[in-house]
């Protein structure tokens, strides 16, 4: 957690998801729930995959490859505009290459809001 610090704005996690996924499986767009506080850290380790992110007015969007033991910091715009999703399937295109889907194993590390 000491390697996460400085990307937590001060704030301690105090909520941590294990997904554990197979292709082709995925998961569909969504907004972390508001009653996570800002930022929401995503550690990614065994297989890299796309990671699509939609803004909500519907005509942005950008593809990010997620690698294997990676980090992905999501706070602000990114965290409260934008939908993030994996599309099911066996393999991802990426720069022109295919790339088979692995088992991909994430934490989403978040901060519970303060009650006011």
């Amino acid at each position: 957690m000491d390697k996460l610090k400085p990307h937590m704005k001060g704030l301690k996690p105090d909520q941590v998801i294990v997904n554990d996924i197979h292709p082709p499986n995925g998961f569909g767009k969504h907004i972390d729930d508001e009653a996570f506080d800002d930022p929401i850290a995503l550690i990614l380790t065994k297989g890299g995959v796309n990671i699509v992110f939609e803004h909500k007015d519907g005509r942005h969007y950008h593809v990010v490859r997620s690698q294997r033991r990676s980090f992905i910091g999501m706070s602000g715009p990114a965290r409260n505009d934008w939908y993030h999703s994996i599309p099911e399937g066996a393999d991802d295109a990426w720069k022109g290459k295919l790339h088979p889907r692995q088992r991909r194993i994430s934490w989403t590390v978040r901060v519970m809001r303060k009650r006011k």
